[in-house]
């Protein structure tokens, strides 16, 4: 190994423990984040807008991730950082842009959430697209920043990785630091709490809403797959048909089944506005069955 000199207060264990607790995070980060990717990318049903911005979560951690490994690899190796000044700045460019990204992903996922669960509305592909080109982008400015001299690149004080000078304290440093706490720490604190609480909420509602609440109505939940199981059987085999319809107990089970079903889907109506015979084609489908004609008939 060449000669080295390490940096003021800092013994060759430390620069060692440093590097090696980065290289294992960094790793372990870099391939659980690369199977969020392969995931995404092998699988067509994961393909959906909403998991599109997980994907590009996944992106950003991962540029994180291969950060905190060139720092490791300095640190272990050479126990100093051996690319320079330009070097250090591209470093902390890039760390700062995957920074930067993946708050920013983090709220927008915790809004989409939101968003789904209370008003029932799914992302639009457009829509994806355009809030991760807007995030990369405005990651990309606000990283680039320090470059042209708004906030410095520098060393940090082992000096194997580079980020912000946190020991300047004039008004440009401040200034940068103000904003990139009230855009990337404020604002998405913000999104992805209120988010989580109007969840919590709303769920909370749908529970203990009263006489429209789901809770009185929870034991009619296992009668639903129940319900749907005999419902497959009649649709793959006739002959069963035949039997379930003369065999006493049989008849009895399914329209006990079938009445507590009907609830069920009476306190749905109420909720999601739909009619009778929607609700029920949502539970058999297009196709017309036994069932189907008894659930109308129980539901009058």
């Amino acid at each position: 190994m060449a000669a080295y000199t390490l940096p003021e207060g800092f013994s060759d264990f430390d620069m060692f423990a440093f590097g090696s607790a980065l290289l294992v995070g960094g790793l372990l980060g870099f391939f659980l984040n690369a199977i969020s990717i392969l995931a995404y990318i092998s699988v067509k049903q994961m393909r959906t807008p909403s998991n599109f911005l997980v994907f590009n979560l996944a992106v950003a951690d991962i540029m994180l991730n291969l950060n905190g490994l060139i720092a490791a690899y300095a640190s272990l190796f050479y126990r100093h950082w051996p690319w320079g000044q330009d070097g250090c700045s591209n470093h902390a460019f890039m760390g700062m842009t995957a920074v930067l990204a993946s708050i920013s992903f983090l709220a927008t996922i915790a809004w989409d959430r939101y968003h789904q669960y209370v008003t029932n509305q799914k992302l639009f592909w457009s829509t994806a697209w355009t809030i991760s080109i807007i995030i990369w982008g405005l990651a990309i400015i606000w990283a680039a920043v320090p470059l042209i001299g708004w906030g410095v690149y520098d060393f940090e004080p082992m000096r194997t990785c580079c980020t912000l000078d946190y020991t300047k304290g004039d008004m440009d440093y401040i200034t940068y630091m103000g904003a990139l706490t009230v855009f990337y720490l404020i604002f998405p604190a913000y999104v992805i709490l209120l988010s989580v609480f109007i969840s919590i909420q709303q769920g909370l509602h749908y529970l203990y809403g009263g006489p429209d609440g789901l809770l009185p109505y929870l034991p009619c939940l296992c009668h639903e797959v129940q319900l749907r199981r005999h419902s497959r059987i009649l649709q793959e085999d006739p002959q069963a048909q035949v039997e379930h319809q003369h065999t006493t107990e049989g008849s009895v089970v399914l329209l006990g089944t079938l009445r507590n079903h009907v609830h069920l889907r009476l306190l749905w109506q109420r909720q999601t506005g739909l009619s009778k015979a929607e609700n029920v084609a949502s539970c058999f489908g297009e196709n017309e069955s036994y069932f189907q004609r008894v659930a109308l008939f129980l539901w009058e």
